[in-house]
C-alpha cells in the first residue's frame, strides 16, 4: 500500500460486461488536480490517433458497483464493433487548485469603474480563495470581448448575462444583437425589446439600400465581391457600372444593377465582355428577386432602429433565421454592420452602441475583411463588439488581437488548444477541457491574471 501511495498517477482499466456487449473503462487516479488534468489531455492526444477505431467520451460520477468487473483481455468483442472507451473523473475530484489572496495583494488594475458603480457581474470566481466577483466594466465593452467554446457550452447564455446585466443597469446605449439561428427573441419577455425580422414583407422588415453613393463604396463592392466570390473581371465590371449608376443616382438596388448590366450587355458585341457581363447578371440575380426584394431598397430604414422609446434600455434583436438564403443573410448583414459604422463614425448616432454577433464565422467567409476592419477601428466612437464563435481558428489574428476581454467556455478540439496557448498560460489552456456547462476562463477587464469563473444566471 505504501508504494500506491507513493504513485504520482494509478491508471486502472476495467470493462463491464452485459448480454450483447461490453465498455472499457480507463479510471486514472491523480494525487493533484494539475496531474489529473495532464494525465487526461494526454490521453486524448494518443486516444485521438486511433480514431475512429475507437470512441472516446467522458464519464462523471459514474459507480462501479453492481456490475461484474473483469480484466480487459476476458472480454469478447462482438464482431465489427467499435470499442468505446471510458475515462471516469468523478465531479467531486474537479475541484480547480485555489491560492489564498492575501490581504495586501490587489488583482485589480483599474478601480475607477468599480467605484462608479460602471460595471457587470459576470460571476463568481473559482480559482479564487476567497471568492471574488468576476467583474466586467462597461467601458470595456468598447475593447470587444470574445466568448468562444464548444457547442451547449453556454456561450449564448453568458452573452445574454451581459444584455440583461446591461438592461437592469438602465444602460443608454444601444444593444443590436444579430440573432442567426433566433436565440435572443426571448428577451422580450422581461425587457423592452424590439425585434426585426427583415426580408419578411410588414413592419419589422428593414430594408437597406446595398449602394450607397455618398458614402464609402469601395468596402461596399469588397463584401459583395466576397460574399458572390466574384472573379477580377467580374469585380471590375460591377465597379464600373457602379460608378455609371451613382452619376444619376445617391442609392442602388441590385435589381437596379441588373437593368444596367442589361443595358451594357446591348451596348457592346465584345465576346469576353458579354460572358463577364451574362456571369455576373446571374450572381447578382439570387440578390434582386425573392427575399432580396424586401431587405434591400433605394429607402433606407435603418434610422428607425435607433429610435430611443421611453428612456428604456434599447435592446434590438435583428432576426436573421428569417433570411433563409445564407448568402444573402451574410451580405445583408455585413452591408448593415458598415452602414451602422458609418453612421456612428459620422457621429450621426450619439449614445454608445453594443453589437452582438453570433456565428461569426459566417461573415468571414471568402475573406469578407468588413467586420476585421470595424473591431480594429470602432473603439473610438465607443461603438464595442461581442463576438461569439464555437472555434478561435475560425477568427482572424486582428479580430483576436483586439477582442482584449475574454471568455473561453469548455473546449476540446486539439487544434484550438494548441492556438489557444498563444493567448493564455498553457495551465489554463490544460482546464479548458474540463469545464463544465457556464464555466469558463476569463481573461482582460479590470484583472491582472485570469480567472476561472463560474458565471451567474438570472
Amino acid at each position: 500500500m505504501n508504494s500506491i501511495d507513493n504513485l504520482e498517477s494509478l491508471y486502472s482499466v476495467v470493462s463491464l460486461i452485459k448480454k450483447n456487449y461490453y465498455t472499457t473503462y480507463l479510471v486514472i487516479y491523480s494525487k493533484t488536480f494539475e496531474r489529473l488534468i495532464e494525465n487526461i489531455y494526454s490521453f486524448n492526444k494518443i486516444a485521438n490517433i486511433f480514431k475512429p477505431q475507437i470512441n472516446i467520451s467522458d464519464r462523471t460520477n459514474f459507480k462501479l458497483k453492481d456490475y461484474i468487473i473483469l480484466p480487459l483481455i476476458a472480454a469478447k468483442m462482438r464482431k465489427n464493433s467499435i470499442p468505446k472507451i471510458h475515462y471516469v473523473l468523478t465531479k467531486s475530484e474537479v475541484n480547480y487548485p485555489k491560492r489564498e489572496l492575501r490581504y495586501d495583494e490587489h488583482i485589480l488594475m483599474n478601480k475607477t469603474s468599480i467605484q462608479n458603480n460602471e460595471y457587470i457581474v459576470l460571476g463568481r470566481s473559482l480559482n479564487i480563495y476567497p471568492e471574488i466577483d468576476a467583474l466586467l466594466p462597461i467601458e470595456y465593452l468598447y475593447r470587444h470581448t470574445l466568448i468562444m467554446g464548444g457547442s451547449g457550452s453556454g456561450k449564448t447564455t453568458t452573452a445574454k448575462k451581459i444584455i440583461t446585466s446591461l438592461a437592469r443597469k438602465k444602460y443608454d446605449g444601444y444593444i443590436i444583437i444579430f440573432d442567426w439561428h433566433r436565440e435572443y427573441t426571448t428577451i422580450s419577455s422581461r425587457y423592452d425589446t424590439r425585434i426585426y425580422m427583415p426580408g419578411k414583407p410588414g413592419k419589422t422588415n428593414i430594408s437597406i439600400p446595398p449602394i450607397n453613393c455618398n458614402t464609402d463604396l469601395e468596402t461596399t463592392l469588397q463584401i459583395i465581391e466576397a460574399s458572390l466570390q466574384l472573379t477580377p473581371p467580374q469585380t471590375y465590371m460591377l465597379a464600373k457600372i457602379t460608378e455609371k449608376i451613382c452619376e444619376n443616382k445617391n442609392t442602388a438596388t441590385f435589381l437596379d444593377i441588373l437593368r444596367s448590366i442589361e443595358n451594357e450587355k446591348e451596348r457592346t458585341s465584345i465576346r469576353s465582355e458579354l460572358e463577364v457581363m451574362q456571369a455576373l447578371y446571374r450572381k447578382i440575380y439570387t440578390l434582386a428577386r425573392g427575399q432580396g426584394l424586401f431587405l434591400f431598397s433605394n429607402k433606407d430604414r435603418i434610422n428607425e432602429i435607433f429610435i430611443n422609446t421611453n428612456n428604456r434600455p434599447n435592446i434590438i434583436v435583428i432576426d436573421l433565421s428569417t433570411i433563409i438564403n445564407v448568402k444573402l443573410r451574410t451580405i445583408y448583414t455585413s452591408i448593415m454592420l458598415k452602414t451602422i459604422f458609418e453612421y456612428k463614425s459620422l457621429y450621426l448616432i450619439k449614445n454608445p452602441i453594443l453589437i452582438i454577433i453570433e456565428e461569426t464565422h459566417n461573415l468571414l467567409q471568402y475573406n469578407n475583411m468588413i467586420l476585421d476592419q470595424m473591431v480594429a477601428e470602432s473603439r473610438k466612437y465607443d461603438l464595442g463588439f461581442i463576438i461569439i464563435e464555437q472555434s478561435i481558428n475560425n477568427l482572424t489574428n486582428n479580430i483576436i488581437a483586439n477582442t482584449f476581454n475574454k471568455i473561453i467556455h469548455n473546449t476540446v478540439s486539439p487544434i484550438d488548444l494548441e492556438k489557444l496557448k498563444q493567448i493564455i498560460p498553457l495551465s489554463y489552456v490544460r482546464i479548458l477541457p474540463r469545464l463544465y456547462i457556464g464555466e469558463a476562463v476569463f481573461t482582460g477587464g479590470i484583472f491582472k491574471e485570469p480567472l476561472i469563473i463560474k458565471i451567474t444566471y438570472e
